[in-house]
């Protein structure tokens, strides 16, 4: 038979320890929590720096679709956009997907009211976090000068048909692409 010092001993041990491995465990997952966040913050800072001269007009030019497990950001680019070509800032942000397998230039396309353009897209990543992507997408062809709205439709990102972000003239009219 056990004595009871050392039941107690035994109860006492078991106690610590599982204390112990919960508050290990919270240290780590809060850890993780802290890191996802920042990564967030991060793309965010990065996309607010590389883009100062742009204060205050992320409202009207950026268009978000939220479906699926990825959080697509579309945001166009009036300063760096001419009648030759279009510059799109695009943010991804997921928890379960691999953003890297995604070739954006090649699911890309642009429109303006008439047929899409699917050729001439560059995709320049400026963040390569596979949770968390931002990078600039070009497209080089002639505006259509006559054009009601300017689409960009991103395909198959994370099983979603078709990601369609629409600018209307109106939202354009203070911009270079009038």
């Amino acid at each position: 038979m056990l004595k009871p010092k050392w039941i107690i001993l035994t109860l006492v041990f078991l106690a610590v320890g599982g204390f112990g491995g919960y508050f290990i465990t919270s240290i780590v997952i809060s850890k993780n929590s802290t890191s996802e966040a920042t990564n967030v913050a991060k793309v965010t800072e990065a996309s607010k720096q590389m883009r100062p001269d742009a204060e205050g007009v992320e409202d009207g030019l950026t268009k978000t679709q939220s479906q699926g497990a990825v959080v697509v950001k579309a945001t166009l680019l009036p300063e760096k956009s001419t009648n030759s070509k279009l510059v799109f800032e695009i943010v991804m942000n997921t928890h379960s997907v691999d953003l890297q397998q995604y070739k954006i230039s090649q699911l890309a396309e642009v429109s303006f009211g008439s047929d899409p353009n699917t050729q001439n897209f560059k995709w320049e990543p400026s963040s390569k976090d596979s949770h968390h992507m931002m990078g600039y997408l070009t497209w080089n062809g002639e505006v259509n000068t006559g054009y009601v709205n300017i689409s960009l439709n991103l395909k198959g990102i994370d099983d979603i048909p078709s990601r369609v972000f629409i600018w209307n003239r109106e939202e354009l009219k203070e911009t270079n692409l009038k």
